[in-house]
């Protein structure tokens, strides 16, 4: 419900002015700030496409692989129709945000996910991809601004800027080519103690993540942080393994996916970005317990007594009681 209010507000605000009230910010003073607009075609950038607002362009990357992942691999046919028609309907809001890596991130994830199920291989999947293609091409021919928007902005100056940004995801470029200090100038409140007392913090500047690592946290907090996201990147690789050895394949092209986007996206400095991929992981993680029963049926997670103890039981696997019912989902 939430996903497809998000979805239908966009096309409301990319139709209306920009000067509408649908597209206000926030008043300051007496004064309407009014969202960004795209240049070319006068069309305002809906106002949650940033961040520091709702968080338009994160939504559209990660809900619709999201819902389309559990449209896919869920059972219940009502829950699939409902989860499938919303991935749909956010899908076609994707034009709407006139940012240029959100719109290929986004069509990609969804590609992926349609593959790994097996979309061109069941009557049900070809319909959905069917249904996908019309209701995205509906919304270009309703809005062709919307698409044109998007051209434009790959054609700006600063296209080629943001495309070698994407290699400084490894350390050695990234170490290479930022400017920063080695040990880093502190977090927010260090930096406001630095200035009260004087200390030099230097003429650092970054808008992208890494280099915000870099410039506060230094080497050593950067990577620190750039291995930890390696660690979440892996897990969910492996549970992608893991769901393919069950046959849920949407499933697992929903935690392919989302490994993919763990450097795409601000998982440190987006609070929204971050709160919407972990309620991603968390779904993940929820099917990866149900398939778990169904891949090592020995072993379940029951309170046992450790060796040495007086009784007191503690979690550990062990292996399967006879006469254990199995897992429904099995």
């Amino acid at each position: 419900f939430v996903s497809g209010v998000v979805a239908v507000y966009a096309v409301i605000q990319f139709g209306a002015p920009s000067t509408s009230v649908t597209n206000t910010y926030a008043i300051h003073a007496g004064v309407e700030v009014l969202a960004f607009e795209v240049g070319s075609t006068g069309r305002a950038r809906v106002s949650s496409t940033f961040s520091f607002i709702t968080g338009f362009t994160d939504f559209v990357v990660l809900i619709p692989a999201l819902l389309l992942s559990v449209g896919l691999g869920e059972s219940d046919r009502r829950i699939r129709l409902i989860a499938t028609t919303t991935a749909l309907l956010s899908a076609s809001a994707l034009p709407m945000s006139g940012s240029r890596a959100p719109f290929v991130v986004g069509l990609l994830l969804l590609a992926m996910i349609a593959r790994e199920a097996g979309f061109l291989f069941t009557r049900v999947g070809r319909r959905v991809m069917l249904v996908g293609i019309l209701a995205i091409f509906s919304v270009i021919y309703i809005f062709p601004d919307s698409l044109q928007g998007i051209r434009d902005r790959f054609e700006g100056g600063d296209t080629e800027t943001r495309f070698r940004a994407i290699y400084t995801i490894l350390p050695p470029i990234a170490l290479a080519v930022l400017d920063y200090p080695p040990m880093g100038i502190g977090t927010g409140m260090q930096q406001n103690f630095r200035g009260l007392f004087g200390v030099e913090m230097g003429n650092y500047e970054s808008e992208g993540e890494i280099g915000r690592y870099l410039i506060e946290l230094g080497v050593p907090g950067y990577l620190f942080f750039w291995a930890a996201r390696v660690g979440v990147m892996v897990a969910l690789l492996r549970a992608g393994k893991l769901f393919r050895r069950a046959n849920r394949r949407a499933a697992a092209g929903a935690a392919t996916a989302y490994a993919i986007v763990v450097f795409y996206g601000s998982l440190t400095f987006d609070h929204i970005w971050q709160g919407l991929f972990f309620t991603g992981a968390g779904f993940i993680l929820r099917e990866l317990v149900t398939v778990w029963p169904i891949l090592y049926p020995n072993r379940i997670i029951a309170p046992v007594a450790a060796p040495g103890s007086t009784g007191r039981a503690t979690a550990r696997y062990a292996p399967r009681a006879a006469g254990v019912v199995p897992h429904p989902n099995g």
